[in-house]
């Protein structure tokens, strides 16, 4: 009969140390999947901010103007008919 006493204890504290156990699980489980949540929602957030970005800077015109291949063309070594001088 003692011996069956000191074993219930025993399986009582065990019991006791799982359910502290599990509620520290439970919190750190919490904090993790918020950490995660809040990791997804910044990147989403830069992502969203990046993508402004090079939308605004795709409609721009770009800084060079539009006819640099005619301009290319007029190269020093050729004259008005395209041959070389």
């Amino acid at each position: 009969a003692v011996i069956n006493e000191k074993i219930r204890n025993e399986v009582h504290k065990l019991v006791s140390i799982l359910a502290v156990h599990n509620t520290v699980m439970l919190i750190n489980m919490l904090l993790l999947s918020l950490m995660i949540a809040a990791i997804v929602i910044w990147c989403l957030f830069q992502h969203c901010r990046s993508t402004t970005v090079e939308i605004s800077v795709v409609d721009e015109p770009p800084p060079y103007s539009i006819d640099t291949p005619a301009s290319a063309k007029k190269s020093p070594e050729k004259n008005e008919d395209g041959y070389k001088v």
